[in-house]
């Protein structure tokens, strides 16, 4: 199978590093898109390929890896745009304030898909977690490339 690379690509520049999305076309006639994110000296920092899960999957993955303080993959789901912005340490500091909060992290009751309108074309998942004190919930916000490009802790 042969690789073609489209004419277009565009660089986006978020506040610590450059992102460039690459489209791809591939002769069987699918596509895809994948962003390489450069440093602010034009060192190639990551690389981030399409996901395959489904945002329910991602969304459940990403809820079971920081509750086994596993921060690095869970912040592989998000947009190389929030990756730029949130590190690990961040997102261990977060799931340490919600287990204050909360208290320990029991499971998942429920995971519901909003799909995202003509409008919009975002998609919502919310996870409801239970917690030694209760149910927590958890937004996360997908674009169309299955990335995720806004998480919302809410009470």
């Amino acid at each position: 199978m042969r690789l073609y690379f489209s004419a277009v690509s565009r660089t986006i520049p978020p506040i610590n590093a450059d992102l460039v999305v690459v489209d791809t076309e591939f002769d069987d006639g699918t596509s895809d898109q994948f962003v390489v994110m450069f440093n602010k000296k034009g060192e190639i920092v990551g690389i981030d390929f399409p996901n395959v899960e489904s945002i329910e999957e991602i969304a459940e993955i990403m809820v079971n890896s920081v509750a086994i303080n596993d921060f690095a993959r869970a912040r592989g789901y998000l947009h190389p745009a929030l990756k730029t912005e949130i590190l690990p340490t961040r997102l261990q500091s977060s799931w340490q304030n919600i287990q204050r909060e909360s208290g320990l992290y029991e499971r998942i009751e429920e995971i519901t898909v909003r799909p995202g309108s003509g409008v919009d074309e975002v998609d919502l998942v919310v996870v409801e977690a239970k917690f030694q004190k209760g149910i927590r919930q958890f937004l996360f916000i997908f674009d169309d490339n299955r990335r995720i490009v806004g998480v919302n802790l809410a009470e």
